[in-house]
């Protein structure tokens, strides 16, 4: 298992339903999360690299 996909972490999880919650269907849902993650992410390295969990991700925004 990837440590950096923490796709079971809480924030993440949270994250994904809120997300899809309107979508029915796999490539909807899959599609809104992967806007959300071109659109509303800033682009950048952290002082401490770029091996990130994607829960830190979403927290640092």
């Amino acid at each position: 298992m990837n440590i950096l996909a923490d796709y079971d972490h809480p924030t993440i999880k949270e994250l994904a339903a809120r997300l899809t919650r309107s979508e029915t269907t796999v490539r909807g849902k899959l599609e809104r999360i992967f806007q959300h993650v071109r659109d509303d992410i800033r682009f950048g390295f952290p002082k401490d690299g770029d091996f990130v969990k994607a829960s830190d991700t979403v927290r640092l925004g």
